[in-house]
């Protein structure tokens, strides 16, 4: 009875965010002076794109001593001590520092906090800046324009009926009301480290066959084998060649009865077998995109599996920075006939929260399912849709050689 009034209050508080009417906070950044706060590659998109509507900001600030005294583009950048003392404690902050961290010491609230304790009165996050100039900066990640959330409320009061614990529906919710007013960055405190391999929805066990969607330097494998986790085969798929060449090495290193259990392809996954342009950074953020740099192929999870019938995939992980919903589109058959535990990234988009889980139960209904943060501030937000039989909590296993 409790565990129904507690989920019963979280499917009227997600009600209750779509009553209220959209509020827009509009902060006259052409008007004021203000200062980006945070002297890296998200304070020089935003700056990029303050550029192109006309509006500078009088300075960059940074905790970076390296930083310190330099200019990016014509602003110079100073530490939070000569900020004050040049223009005080009224001026506006723009925190642009917003990454996945696992330390409370580096999220937005931490951050934010830290900025008004040293005395300045007014700090905002990057939300209130781009909120204002949404065709100029969004989409960005899972920032996007609050609207879209409004136009989606069946899709997203039908997505989430399909969660099947507490956490994952007290997280939903948080998710979808951060989307709406950006606000509630303090209340991502449920962060579990356990990426991919979730210890209380489902065991690994030694006819795992793990299709690594995204296998960027090997994060994935490297993490599996600290944990000793039981597996019999590993595929993974990366696209950018910098970071293939980083997973050739790590997997080189390992000792032979290891390697022989993994394969890497070069390959980005999609819904179709094409040449798509990518976005070759050799780190975390390498990405499909019209812009990209480099070509690349991509192959569909169904025809490999078919082509490859020993080593049809038990889980399927997904990271691919926002093509997690193409990539899925071919694995539709797979998904059908062989059900496998998917670990999929919703965090790229604004709409994958709800989008993704409700593309699966479409494709299969055999599917329980389940979210978890696993890094702060809404990064590394996954999805796993575990099948029935395999939604099991078995005692501990350990594999040795």
């Amino acid at each position: 009875m409790k565990m129904k009034r507690v989920n019963g209050i979280y499917e009227e508080n997600l009600k209750a965010l779509f009553e209220k009417k959209l509020i827009k906070n509009n902060y006259n950044f052409n008007k004021i002076p203000f200062i980006l706060f945070g002297a890296g590659n998200l304070g020089l998109r935003t700056l990029t794109g303050l550029k192109k509507i006309g509006i500078k900001p009088v300075a960059f600030g940074d905790n970076d001593e390296k930083k310190m005294d330099t200019s990016i583009n014509g602003i110079e950048v100073f530490s939070k001590e000569k900020i004050m003392s040049k223009y005080g404690d009224n001026i506006l902050i723009v925190l642009t520092i917003w990454k996945g961290s696992t330390g409370k010491e580096k999220r937005v609230s931490t951050l934010i906090k830290g900025l008004q304790e040293f005395g300045f009165k007014h700090v905002v996050d990057i939300t209130k800046l781009y909120n204002d100039y949404p065709d100029t900066f969004l989409p960005y990640y899972c920032i996007g324009n609050p609207e879209n959330v409004y136009s989606s409320e069946d899709k997203i009061l039908e997505c989430y009926k399909l969660f099947d614990d507490v956490i994952s529906k007290k997280q939903y919710y948080e998710q979808v009301k951060w989307r709406i007013s950006h606000d509630n960055w303090e209340e991502f405190v449920d962060v579990d480290y356990n990426t991919y391999f979730q210890r209380d929805l489902y065991e690994l066990n030694e006819n795992d066959i793990i299709y690594d969607c995204g296998a960027f330097d090997g994060d994935t494998i490297r993490a599996l084998l600290h944990k000793k986790l039981c597996f019999k085969k590993i595929i993974s798929f990366e696209p950018d060649k910098n970071n293939f060449d980083k997973l050739k090495k790590f997997v080189e290193k390992q000792e032979s009865y290891i390697q022989k259990k993994i394969q890497m392809f070069e390959y980005a996954v999609g819904n179709k077998e094409e040449i798509l342009l990518f976005d070759a950074t050799g780190d975390a953020d390498s990405k499909v995109s019209n812009n990209g740099d480099s070509k690349v192929k991509s192959i569909t999870i169904d025809n490999f599996a078919k082509e490859n019938p020993q080593n049809i995939p038990t889980i399927i992980k997904m990271d691919i920075e926002g093509f997690e919903r193409e990539a899925l589109l071919g694995s539709e058959i797979i998904i059908k006939q062989q059900k496998p535990i998917l670990a999929i990234c919703v965090y790229h988009k604004q709409s994958d929260l709800w989008e993704i889980p409700l593309l699966i139960n479409k494709i299969s209904d055999g599917y329980k399912f389940y979210l978890r943060h696993h890094v702060g501030d809404c990064w590394d937000t996954v999805l796993y849709a575990i099948p029935k039989e395999r939604r099991k909590i078995k005692e501990k296993q350990v594999c040795v050689k």
